[in-house]
């Protein structure tokens, strides 16, 4: 019986230890059944039923900010669009932090953190329902759109995480720096 309750006290110790502890670098968690989506070094969870769009291999995929999704990516030169969106609603792009994703965006001069490593949001989210977020040490650009649920966005940029664990650039990376 005494070994019973050893058994017991150090499993529920254990997992007690395992709530309180940081993440591990690499790792990305979220709600119980969300999926993991890695792309460059960046890792995050999105919920289980979005589809996932590799414009690489799918050059003509529109990058819709009106249905549920995970993009990565840049979107192809010429996207087979519906020539009328209506409305936005939860989705993610992740795409290359470089010159072309990089000047598309106004960002902040003041540097920040976000899910605890280095960035830059670009400012305006309220008025464009989007979060777009520069996390240069891992070189990649997070375009969140949102429509009711600003919360389920947010919840998903709290989970990224860098897979390589590695703190700096990669490659110099300039963002436009608004005046």
């Amino acid at each position: 019986m005494k070994n019973v309750r050893r058994t017991a006290a150090l499993a529920l110790f254990a997992a007690l230890l395992a709530s309180v502890l940081p993440l591990t670098a690499g790792a990305a968690t979220g709600p119980v059944g969300w999926r993991t989506v890695s792309y460059l070094r960046a890792v995050f969870v999105v919920p289980p039923r979005w589809p996932v769009r590799d414009l690489a291999s799918e050059p003509t995929s529109c990058v819709r900010f009106d249905v549920h999704a995970v993009y990565l990516g840049h979107q192809g030169p010429d996207p087979a669009c519906p020539a009328r969106v209506i409305g936005r609603t939860e989705a993610v792009q992740a795409e290359p932090l470089d010159a072309a994703s990089a000047a598309q965006f106004p960002f902040s001069p003041t540097a920040t953190t976000v899910a605890d490593l280095p960035a830059f949001v670009a400012p305006g989210s309220e008025t464009s329902h989007a979060i777009v977020v520069a996390f240069p040490t891992m070189g990649v650009l997070v375009t969140l759109s949102y429509g009711a649920d600003r919360a389920l966005v947010r919840r998903i940029l709290a989970s990224v995480r860098d897979a390589s664990g590695r703190i700096g650039l990669t490659a110099p990376v300039r963002l436009p720096v608004t005046p």
